[in-house]
């Protein structure tokens, strides 16, 4: 975000080109006529916006968007979060800043005292002091926000955050409005700012200079003149020996102009930040200055907390080298407390809320951990493993759970054991994570471990298991956890540990499937029992046609009837649809012909239609 600082309130931005009208929440449609509108509709009527006239659909589209910005920002204070209500204001906002940042691009509004600009013409007035946002935005020195396109829906809810917080009120430990703008380091919104003012006692805004309507507060000059007592305090304007020539225009060369640009800029802030501290740490190593650190620590925790809430890893390096500097050896005999104090501004950065803000921060840009990172969390935390864990837990962010799950990666190398008792107590999302961790730590010696995850009870630790069991080479030992899981896992998990199986060309699958279905061949259903018998016939191919014979041997001479759990029958007759032999497709007839009357005819005949669909594929 660009904060400017200045005392002249910006000018109306240019045209733009015009929007058509749309529908805003309760019903009534906004009009491209200048019709008369309500700028803002809730359950329950209006709540301080006040309904005028607009010259145009595109000052209708904005004034929409600003009343749902101020229902919205006030509905936080008011609501649950999971409350429907909120979820409506919510959609009806995104819709309608999309739609105006589509049709306009850039979107200015100057903000005054009780209303909001666009253009030349005022698209929100709210006279309530409790609720008018633009009363909220100029009391704290708001003079002008610009929106570009490409704002963000996280972008919108860190905006909302910062206006619910104001609505609640201004106490002493609350910074103002445009120093939580500043800090939120917006990418797609700049804000023109002052001072501030405070609101007289009669309620009329008195702004930064002492002025209430234009005139210094108190004055009865109605016609603008200078207070005589003010006159009486300036001395003689000087005389000067030969006249000056008036102020002109000068050409600045572009390089110039690009310089002083850059001085402005908020990329140079950190730069400038830390050339301040270090200036000021000449004085704190002088013994003619005897500069005490408690003194000026509020700078060092001011740009420390700045340099926390946006990407400045390099800078904030620089500072933390800056105050192990101080910390180092003795202190000096005018400063016995200075470690102490210094050590207190440092405790601000290994804070678990410290490690959360440098995670989020850093995750807008990157999914890859910079070395930066890890070099400050192995710096300011004792335990980096402890430190990293706990801020997993409650981090929801993906992109900074990604730079979470690199770090322990980093930190957690030689503690193995460790992380794998952690993850026993783990649930959910959380264990997934760590899951991830242990396997690009030690892959080799946690295949074991992760193949055991394969059947675990949260379908999330489940699906990464089968991930990485699905990118690591099959070993012997894996086989009696891949055929747990294929009695246990869902259908949809199930298909992936078939594969698994057949890609291992392991025979042994065979033997324990075959176990298996004569043990529990009364609680396997169908479907089941031809997915487990179609991978036998695949693994076994024609050395275990005997066996798949015997199952569907019919009993008795005189009549002829399939014997053995329904179950076996299936999978023998799914087994057999897989090899291709004359013999094979004998038995499957015989079996038919017995099965007459029997539920486990049309599965055999499903096995038939699939051998002659395979017999002819291969014969062409």
């Amino acid at each position: 975000m660009s904060t400017s600082s200045t005392g002249r309130d910006p000018g109306p931005l240019g045209g733009a080109p015009g929007v058509a009208g749309r529908s805003v929440p309760g019903g009534s449609t906004q009009s491209t006529q200048g019709q008369q509108l309500p700028l803002s509709q809730v359950e329950g009527g209006f709540e301080g916006e006040e309904t005028r006239p607009l010259a145009s659909g595109r000052h209708s589209a904005v004034s929409s968007l600003l009343a749902d910005l101020a229902k919205t920002a006030r509905s936080f204070t008011l609501y649950d979060p999971r409350n429907d209500a909120i979820r409506q204001f919510l959609a009806s906002l995104n819709e309608s800043l999309s739609r105006t940042l589509e049709s306009e691009g850039t979107v200015r509004i100057d903000v005054q005292p009780f209303e909001m600009g666009f253009e030349g013409e005022v698209v929100y007035l709210n006279k309530d002091r409790d609720r008018s946002l633009a009363f909220r935005l100029y009391r704290d020195g708001v003079r002008c926000i610009t929106i570009r396109p490409g704002f963000t829906w996280d972008e919108l809810l860190e905006l909302l955050q910062i206006l619910s917080i104001r609505y609640v009120g201004v106490h002493q430990h609350e910074d103002d409005m445009v120093t939580l703008l500043w800090k939120a380091n917006f990418q797609h919104m700049d804000v023109a700012a002052v001072e501030g003012f405070t609101p007289s006692e009669d309620g009329t805004p008195q702004d930064d200079r002492g002025l209430a309507n234009g005139k210094p507060a108190g004055s009865d000059d109605v016609d603008g003149a200078m207070p005589q007592e003010l006159l009486a305090t300036m001395e003689e304007v000087p005389q000067f020996s030969r006249p000056y020539e008036p102020v002109a225009w000068v050409s600045v060369a572009p390089e110039r102009l690009q310089e002083i640009r850059g001085e402005a800029s908020d990329h140079t802030l950190p730069t400038s930040c830390n050339a301040l501290l270090k200036h000021t740490c000449t004085f704190l190593r002088d013994p003619d200055a005897a500069w005490r650190f408690a003194e000026v620590s509020h700078l060092f925790a001011e740009v420390r907390d700045f340099l926390l809430a946006g990407e400045r890893l390099p800078d904030l390096e620089k500072l933390v080298d800056m105050l192990d500097g101080l910390a180092t050896g003795p202190p000096p005999p005018w400063d016995p407390g200075r470690r102490d104090a210094v050590l207190q501004v440092l405790s601000g950065c290994r804070e678990r809320r410290a490690i959360k803000r440098l995670l989020h921060t850093t995750a807008v840009a990157h999914r890859v951990v910079p070395p930066e990172l890890v070099r400050l969390v192995g710096r300011l935390c004792s335990d980096p493993v402890e430190v990293v864990m706990e801020t997993l837990v409650e981090e929801r962010s993906p992109a900074a759970r990604a730079l979470a799950r690199q770090l322990l990666e980093h930190f957690g190398r030689n503690r193995v054991e460790e992380l794998r008792a952690r993850f026993a107590k783990l649930p959910g999302s959380m264990a997934s994570d760590l899951l991830r961790v242990l396997a690009h730590i030690d892959l080799d010696n946690s295949a074991m471990f992760i193949a055991r995850q394969s059947w675990h009870t949260d379908p999330g630790v489940q699906d990464e298991a089968l991930w990485h069991l699905e990118n690591i080479p099959y070993s012997g030992p894996l086989g009696r956890h891949l055929f747990e899981a294929a009695c246990r896992l869902d259908p949809s998990r199930r298909v992936r540990v078939f594969k698994l199986i057949l890609q291992s060309k392991d025979p042994r699958f065979v033997d324990r499937m075959a176990r298996h279905i004569e043990q529990q061949g009364d609680v396997i259903s169908p479907q089941d029992a031809e997915e487990l018998g179609r991978v036998m016939g695949r693994l076994g191919g024609t050395s275990r046609v005997p066996l798949w014979k015997a199952w569907l041997t019919p009993a008795g001479w005189i009549r002829k009837i399939l014997r053995g759990p329904m179950a076996c029958q299936i999978a023998a007759a799914g087994a057999l649809s897989e090899i291709r032999s004359e013999e094979v497709r004998a038995i499957l007839e015989e079996a038919a012909a017995c099965a007459k009357g029997s539920p486990v005819l049309e599965w055999i005949e499903r096995s038939i239609e699939r051998w002659e669909a395979g017999a002819g594929r291969k014969s062409k």
